[in-house]
């Protein structure tokens, strides 16, 4: 199966971002209960997306982003995607903040810092080194 790697491809809503993640298993699919050794249910809501414990008196709740790449990120979903695949084209931070400040969903909302930017970039080149990661050529 081909995929189609350009700019237009890429998800442009948070949710689209997390659908995406999920298809390119950069976060679970599933997870167990760590107390009853259970298949955890997936709840998904607007604002995030949980695993949570189905036996009744179980409080077991984990986020999808635990223990994947995601995990500490606070960036939405679609921008961080973005952000692979402005470094995966060697885009400067100049062109990467211009494109991305279009799929921000938030009227007004902060724009990405030239910092921000530097900081993911610099996160890519280290797992692109440093792991077996595959790279696909743009």
């Amino acid at each position: 199966m081909s995929i189609p790697w350009n700019w237009d491809a890429m998800p442009k809503t948070p949710e689209e971002g997390e659908a995406k993640a999920r298809e390119w298993a950069l976060l679970a699919t599933s997870k167990r209960c760590r107390v009853h050794r259970i298949p955890m249910k997936f709840y998904s809501s607007r604002t995030h997306c949980r695993f949570r414990c189905p036996k009744r008196g179980c409080n077991v709740e984990i986020s999808e982003g635990i223990g994947s790449f995601f995990e500490e990120c606070r960036l939405k979903m679609h921008i961080a995607i973005g952000l692979m695949y402005c470094f995966t084209g060697d885009w400067s931070y100049k062109d990467a903040r211009h494109e991305l400040r279009s799929r921000s969903d938030e009227a007004g909302s902060a724009e990405l810092s030239p910092g921000t930017i530097a900081a993911w970039y610099l996160i890519f080149l280290h797992l692109f080194i440093h792991t077996e990661f595959i790279i696909v050529t743009i």
